[in-house]
């Protein structure tokens, strides 16, 4: 599934936020409601953004900077 850059971007500070308040990860179902998207879409995007947090500590583990992926 292709997602939009914005849409992207709009999921990563919902899970920020939601990170800060809860200590964990935003669910699928919790994003689709904030989002106003979608069950497929909403775990599209709580995919893409683990993948992201995976590379970006597999990265810090081995002295390198995270990359931004999009």
């Amino acid at each position: 599934m292709v997602l939009d850059g914005s849409l992207l971007e709009r999921a990563r500070r919902e899970d920020a936020r939601y990170w800060a308040e809860h200590r964990r990860p935003i669910s699928s179902d919790e994003l689709r409601k904030r989002l106003k998207v979608g069950s497929k879409r909403a775990r599209a995007l709580v995919t893409q953004l683990g993948e992201q947090v995976r590379s970006s500590r597999l990265a810090l583990e081995a002295g390198q900077a995270p990359t931004e992926t999009v």
